[in-house]
């Protein structure tokens, strides 16, 4: 049930019927969540946090909605709508890290954002 929730709440379901049958529970408070953000697009390399587009931050719930939704985006894409974000949730002792790459393809086309990578981890105390 962990890893359901946590694909769940990284849009990694290997269903879109799996993904929709979980969304009668809440997902607010339940994990952990930490994200990276820069206008860079980075690949597999490590975020710079002396870059002046680098972002880190805990969020309680939703934390994709910073590149979508919400009052973030507009400060985050202010100079460049490209870049990566990279999305940590933990739920007890189990985590995954997700790390997507924002491309634009110009000409007033929507942001194209696609999954670089996907790691699961689990936690020892």
């Amino acid at each position: 049930m962990r890893d359901l929730a946590l694909r769940r709440f990284h849009v990694a379901s290997d269903s879109y019927p799996l993904w929709a049958a979980h969304q009668a529970v809440p997902s607010m408070y339940n994990f952990e969540n930490k994200v990276q953000f820069s206008n860079q697009v980075l690949g597999d390399r490590s975020f710079n946090p002396a870059d002046d587009s680098y972002r880190s931050m805990v969020l309680n719930h939703f934390p994709g909605n910073i590149i979508t939704f919400g009052d973030w985006a507009p400060t985050l894409f202010a100079c460049q709508r490209e870049g990566t974000f990279e999305m940590c949730s933990r739920y007890q002792n189990r985590l995954l890290l997700s790390r997507w790459t924002i491309r634009s393809p110009g000409d007033g086309k929507p942001m194209v954002i696609q999954r670089h990578s996907e790691q699961w981890m689990d936690q020892v105390d």
